[in-house]
């Protein structure tokens, strides 16, 4: 399936624009609700949800089938790494993020 994908050289660049296109409107939705996100070249945002526990959040979204990266490190308790996807997946983690509190 990797050889094939890496021969398939439109599909392959189809769906990297596609995730390039989700990344920017994950970031400016999440930076329109008041979330902190970091600029990222790849797949994912870093975003800090200023004041949550960042573990108790990441197990709240797991609810709504979003799943997210914790990392147990002092700068980052209340950060989360949230992965660009399809538009259905970025519609998935907005809509968790409202049922959650996360602003909208």
């Amino acid at each position: 399936a990797i050889v094939a994908s890496i021969e398939d050289r439109t599909l392959l660049d189809a769906n990297a624009a596609l995730i390039v296109r989700e990344r920017g409107r994950l970031y400016d939705d999440l930076r329109a609700r008041g979330i902190e996100v970091w600029p990222s070249q790849g797949n994912f945002l870093l975003c800090r949800f200023a004041g949550a526990d960042g573990h108790d959040l990441r197990d709240r979204l797991r609810t709504h089938g979003v799943f997210t990266r914790y990392y147990d490190a002092p700068l980052l308790a209340d950060c989360l790494r949230i992965t660009a996807g399809r538009p259905q997946d970025t519609e998935r983690v907005l809509d968790a993020l409202t049922a959650e509190g996360m602003g909208r």
